[in-house]
C-alpha cells in the first residue's frame, strides 16, 4: 500500500515573506484572505466563513504543491484548523472525498457557524450535532495541539471526507467503529480520558473557589468571575466555554457576558477573557466594537470573544457594554 503524503504543518504566528509565497499555506491566521498566495485567514472580516471553509471553496488544483502549512498557534487546537488540514491531506493523497459531502458541504458550514459565531449560536441551530463536546474528539484536539504532524490524528479526521454524510458526530463515530488500525490510539486515549477526569475535577473546584459577581441592568446580564486570590497568585481559569458551561450547569446562571481571568494563549500571560453566550440577534452585544485602545489582546471580528489585560478594570469594561446596549435600545 503507497505510503500517505503529509505535508509539514507549523503552529504559529507566519512572516511576511511567507504570507508572500503561493507554496505555503496559511490558515486561520495572518490576517489576510488572497487565493493567490494561499493565505485563508478570516479574523480580519466578519463577513468570511472559518479557514476551513474557504479552502474547501477553492480550486483543490492550487493545492498540489504546496510545501508547508501554517495554522494558529497557542495550546488550543481547533476544529476548524484540523480539518482544513485534513482536507488538504486527502487532496494531497488524491484522495476523491465523497461526492454527496463534496456537493452539500454540510460540514464546512457546521464548522464555519463553530468558529466565526461561537458554541451557543452552534448549539441553537444544531441541537443535536454538538462539535467538541465529545470526549474523544477533544483528546484528538489535545494531541494534535501537541503534534500537528501526528499521522494517525491527521488520517482519522482525513477519513471524514471519505465516508461523511454531512454529520459530526455520526461520521467521527463511523471512524472510530470501522477502524481497527486505531488501537493504539484507544488506549492512549483511555489513559487520556483518566487524567482529564481529575483536571476537570480540579478545575470545577478552583471555580467553586472563584467569586461571582452578577452585574445585572434593565438591558443586560453581565457575570465577572473574581478570584479571591491575589493576581501575582493564580494561575487562570479554565478556557470560556468551560466557564460557561460551569455557570449554567453548576450554578444555574445564564449571563449575556461572562468574564474571567485566563492564560493567554499565546504569550501565556493572564489576561481578562469577555465572552458573549446570546444567540440571534435581540439585544446581542458586539464586543468587537468596545474599544479600549492598547488594552485589547484580541477581539474576535464577529463579536462574542474580546481579550484584554488585567490593567483595564473589568467594570470599565462593563461599562462600556452597557453603554453600547443603551445606544442600541435608543
Amino acid at each position: 500500500m503507497k505510503e500517505l503524503r503529509f505535508v509539514e504543518v507549523e503552529r504559529r504566528n507566519p512572516t511576511r515573506e511567507e504570507l508572500d509565497s503561493s507554496e505555503i499555506l496559511v490558515g486561520d491566521v495572518g490576517m489576510e484572505f488572497n487565493i493567490a498566495r494561499n493565505n485563508f485567514d478570516h479574523h480580519q472580516d466578519r463577513n468570511l466563513p472559518c479557514a476551513f471553509a474557504m479552502v474547501f471553496k477553492a480550486d483543490v488544483i492550487r493545492f498540489i504543491d504546496i510545501k508547508k502549512i501554517i495554522v494558529h498557534g497557542g495550546f488550543v487546537a481547533h476544529l476548524d484548523e484540523i480539518y482544513m488540514v485534513a482536507f488538504l491531506d486527502a487532496v494531497l493523497n488524491r484522495k476523491q472525498p465523497n461526492a454527496a459531502y463534496m456537493q452539500q458541504g454540510d460540514l464546512a458550514l457546521k464548522i464555519s457557524v463553530w468558529d466565526t459565531m461561537g458554541p451557543n449560536e452552534y448549539k441553537k441551530r444544531y441541537p443535536n450535532d454538538f462539535p467538541g463536546i465529545d470526549s474523544f474528539i477533544n483528546f484528538l484536539q489535545t494531541k494534535w495541539a501537541k503534534n500537528p504532524n501526528d499521522k494517525k490524528v491527521r488520517e482519522f479526521f482525513m477519513n471524514d471526507f471519505l465516508n461523511t454524510d454531512g454529520n459530526l458526530s455520526v461520521s467521527l463515530s463511523k471512524n472510530i467503529s470501522y477502524s481497527q488500525s486505531y488501537q493504539e490510539l484507544f488506549k492512549e486515549y483511555e489513559n487520556w480520558l483518566d487524567k482529564k477526569q481529575e483536571e476537570i475535577k480540579t478545575r470545577i473546584e478552583t471555580l467553586e473557589n472563584t467569586q461571582i459577581v452578577k452585574v445585572v441592568s434593565e438591558k443586560i446580564n453581565c457575570v465577572f468571575l473574581k478570584n479571591k486570590l491575589p493576581l501575582s497568585e493564580i494561575d487562570g481559569l479554565p478556557d470560556s466555554f468551560m466557564v460557561v458551561e460551569f455557570l449554567e450547569n453548576y450554578k444555574g446562571i445564564n449571563p449575556d457576558i461572562t468574564i474571567s481571568i485566563q492564560r493567554d494563549r499565546d504569550s501565556k500571560e493572564l489576561i481578562y477573557s469577555a465572552f458573549r453566550t446570546t444567540t440571534g440577534e435581540k439585544n446581542r452585544i458586539d464586543l468587537e466594537k468596545i474599544e479600549i485602545g492598547s488594552e485589547t489582546i484580541f477581539k474576535h471580528k464577529n463579536g462574542f470573544l474580546h481579550n484584554f489585560k488585567t490593567t483595564t478594570n473589568p467594570a470599565h469594561f462593563i461599562y462600556l457594554v452597557l453603554e453600547q446596549m443603551e445606544g442600541k435600545n435608543e
